[in-house]
């Protein structure tokens, strides 16, 4: 999670799918309705549409277990303006009795594959996602089969199966945009984003998100507006297009305060930060990463906060602040090791190394390399994280003049970036090779191991 405060499919989920919603807001929304007040209700759902949306589904929940319904939910769906939500209140009110417990008991069971997806894990919540499924397909539900279909298609792309995420995905988006249903349709389109994104299109990523973004428009849904212009700065910054970045960041920055979204707007200010950091702006990068922090510290977000301190650190190593960047490292590991963060307390501590090294605590610098490897090798790493810590490992026996531990870090590290397809770290580890066959004056194998290190960084296009 180092970098973004949310990995992105996880922030789209959140940010549009399963959010909680406010008992408040919904009981407000609640009252009006049994009152009958619409010109009033008219006004408040304006903004409100995920709370109208949990008031109906509390409503229709409610007639089953009265035997009718109540014309409030009519109230509601009627006060939003929302065709779909007329029509799935209508189709409610027809149902049979045992079809309206089969209707609500599908949409307990998505609801529950949503909170068993952070209780549980990913196969949890497919199970529940899966029988929610079963039932809107008897019940021939469109719309509750695109909503489960575009959950399923999520908890494939959280668990790296693009394949089956896809086919997901994309079959949500054909049936909610039969059923109308322009929330859902936004939201698949969101992460078949994702999905594309993880595959290296990004252009076919920034339709997707562009895409969604005109939905979510559509509906007023300002959360997911949000989440777009996230995402769609994220592609721009991985393009090379940091204006563009900036602005799109900007934007969600400029709707999530708008809208009182706390969170998001601190993972907003962290990717300025980064933006910032980049071009040299070390003052801006610095406040906005301050304001970030600030934010999650209020909101007792711990890993997020940890997420901008780590930040925070390489940013002060890059402009040579090598003891600020240790405290703000060190603070950050401690809050990853705390909250069984392996994977980011690894990178942590990693960079914490190459701090020490900078001020001259070698002794200090080969200790945080020992602890980082034993973590990484007893979690299993994967080999690009290995391959890090290899190349790290390498340059500092090298800063020790440990000549030949260095030569056999930095194999080690090529074999690793290889099994990893990291063409840039692969052309590190061989241009480190190539320094030491300089050294040692094979002038012959450091000229053909120096080629391939600029053949693998063209080809990582670094």
């Amino acid at each position: 999670m180092i970098g973004l405060a949310v990995p992105p499919a996880l922030l789209t989920f959140l940010s549009t799918a399963v959010l909680p919603q406010s008992d408040s807001a919904v009981d407000s929304l609640l009252v009006l309705a049994e009152r009958g007040e619409l010109a009033v209700l008219t006004v408040q759902v304006a903004d409100r549409p995920d709370e109208v949306r949990e008031a109906v589904r509390q409503l229709l929940t409610l007639a089953v277990s009265v035997g009718a319904p109540r014309e409030q939910d009519e109230y509601l769906a009627w006060a939003e303006r929302d065709s779909l939500l007329l029509r799935k209140v209508e189709r409610f009110r027809r149902r049979s009795p045992s079809d309206r417990q089969a209707y609500v008991t599908a949409d307990s069971l998505r609801r529950a594959g949503n909170a068993a997806l952070y209780s549980a894990g990913v196969q949890a919540a497919l199970r529940s996602w899966r029988q929610s499924l079963d039932l809107f397909t008897q019940l021939n539900d469109t719309a509750g089969m695109a909503a489960a279909l575009g959950n399923i298609g999520t908890g494939f792309y959280l668990a790296n199966m693009l394949d089956s995420a896809s086919i997901n995905l994309r079959r949500a988006r054909s049936l909610s945009k039969l059923a109308g249903d322009l929330r859902v349709e936004g939201n698949a389109s969101v992460n078949l984003g994702h999905v594309a994104s993880e595959r290296g299109d990004l252009r076919l990523a920034s339709e997707f998100h562009r895409g969604a973004l005109r939905l979510h428009e559509r509906v007023g849904n300002y959360r997911g507006m949000a989440a777009d212009h996230s995402n769609l700065g994220i592609i721009a910054k991985e393009l090379g297009d940091l204006v563009r970045a900036r602005k799109s960041y900007q934007t969600a920055l400029a709707l999530n305060r708008q809208y009182g979204n706390s969170s998001p707007a601190a993972t907003n200010l962290l990717n300025l930060g980064n933006l910032a950091g980049m071009q040299g702006n070390y003052g801006d990068a610095v406040a906005l990463y301050r304001e970030a922090l600030s934010t999650y510290r209020d909101l007792d977000e711990p890993v997020n906060a940890a997420d901008v301190l780590y930040n925070l650190g390489l940013l002060e190593k890059r402009r040579g602040d090598y003891q600020h960047a240790a405290d703000a490292l060190s603070e950050a590991l401690a809050i990853y090791e705390a909250t069984g963060s392996t994977a980011d307390a690894i990178s942590a501590r990693r960079a914490l190394a190459t701090a020490h090294a900078a001020m001259g605590n070698l002794d200090r610098a080969l200790a945080e390399l020992a602890q980082a490897d034993v973590a990484a090798r007893d979690a299993q790493s994967d080999p690009a994280t290995l391959a890090d810590l290899a190349l790290a490992r390498g340059d500092l026996a090298y800063q020790l003049n440990m000549l030949s531990e260095a030569d056999q870090q930095y194999a080690g590290a090529v074999r690793l970036y290889r099994e990893a397809g990291d063409a840039a770290g692969l052309g590190e580890a061989q241009q480190g090779r190539g320094v030491l066959l300089l050294l040692r004056e094979d002038f012959t194998a450091a000229r053909d191991v120096l080629e391939l290190a600029a053949r693998a960084q063209r080809d990582s296009g670094d």
